[in-house]
């Protein structure tokens, strides 16, 4: 689990408490090292020093040990909280402000950016490591209109082109100078006119970011449904139901009767798919293949004299336009209104 992974459950427990807390009441939260599968008190504890220390919106009120073989009344002192089993802290009257400047920053994180907005940034921080790569040192010169359009679904077609890129260019090096992967940023126009970026880079933020842009630029392909024929569900009555274990109403059509509790076995798993298939697997119960194809046969032909008309147990085997079970034989009701 990442440090930002442990930081968010922390401050998701936090914000749970705080909302069950009255507004003229202190929030007072427990951790203890069940409190999270798989996230141990230690490392609990030194995010919630860093929210203490650096963040000023929580004090930890109280820390000890379990009982055991120390005194639970012997509490470790503030700076050492090394075999501490329970901490507890206190929020305080800068949480609630913190908590809200928290979320506005987590919405300008690459990973929950639209995919357009993730490729202009992911573009530029590749431009920076090839000039970090070709030019060596932390000073580097990128042009602002990149020559290389390694994302040409950003570049648009009509005749705005050179605004419009100009622009999302300009605000992707922005977004990077506010999230410390530029410190400074400079731009200028060269003797061919062209407008040059000149960055100040820090090298361990442009590796951090670079991999969360890859992320979530492939994320977001990964998620962009592709081009499909769209399927159509098949058709149900929804006045159809059972009225007892082995009696089965279709409306208007009227009723079957079952005479054994395996046949009804088989019809309750094909009306409970609802138009889609059934696997032999499913319909069979403690019966063969043999006896449930019969079964179904006799199912047909013993069907109401108006639902025959609507109602029809199909095969598998039979052509459908409904998606059917990679492997085995199946069987589905199709009906027509």
């Amino acid at each position: 689990m990442t440090y930002e992974e442990e930081f968010e459950k922390i401050i998701l427990k936090l914000e749970e408490h705080r909302k069950r807390t009255s507004k003229d009441r202190l929030t007072r939260v427990t951790f203890t090292d069940n409190t999270f599968t798989k996230l141990r008190i230690q490392s609990v504890i030194s995010i919630l020093l860093q929210l203490q220390d650096d963040g000023k919106i929580l004090k930890v009120v109280d820390a000890y040990q379990e009982l055991g073989s120390f005194d639970p009344y012997d509490h470790p002192k503030p700076d050492n909280y090394d075999d501490v089993d329970i901490i507890i802290v206190e929020l305080n009257e800068n949480y609630d402000l913190w908590y809200e400047k928290y979320l506005s920053d987590k919405l300008s994180d690459i990973e929950y950016m639209e995919h357009a907005s993730v490729a202009v940034i992911y573009e530029a921080l590749l431009d920076l490591q090839e000039a970090v790569q070709l030019d060596g040192g932390h000073e580097v010169e990128v042009r602002l209109l990149s020559l290389k359009h390694r994302f040409p679904h950003l570049l648009p077609r009509d005749g705005n082109y050179a605004n419009i890129y100009f622009h999302s260019r300009e605000q992707a090096f922005k977004y990077l100078l506010r999230n410390g992967v530029i410190l400074k940023l400079d731009q200028y126009a060269d003797r061919q006119h062209f407008d040059i970026v000149k960055a100040k880079l820090s090298i361990s933020k442009l590796i951090e970011y670079m991999s969360r842009a890859e992320k979530a630029y492939n994320k977001a392909y990964e998620d962009k449904p592709a081009d499909k024929v769209v399927k159509v569900g098949p058709i149900w009555d929804d006045s159809f139901h059972w009225i007892a274990k082995v009696i089965y109403s279709f409306g208007t059509y009227g009723q079957i009767l079952f005479n054994s509790e395996d046949r009804a076995h088989i019809f309750r798993v094909l009306t409970e798919k609802r138009g889609y298939w059934a696997t032999m697997n499913a319909l069979q119960g403690k019966n063969s293949d043999d006896y449930v194809s019969k079964a179904i046969s006799e199912i047909r032909g013993r069907l109401p004299a108006d639902a025959k008309d609507h109602i029809e147990i199909i095969s598998s085997k039979i052509d459908d336009l409904i998606e059917k079970p990679t492997s085995g034989s199946a069987y589905r009701l199709r009906i027509t209104l």
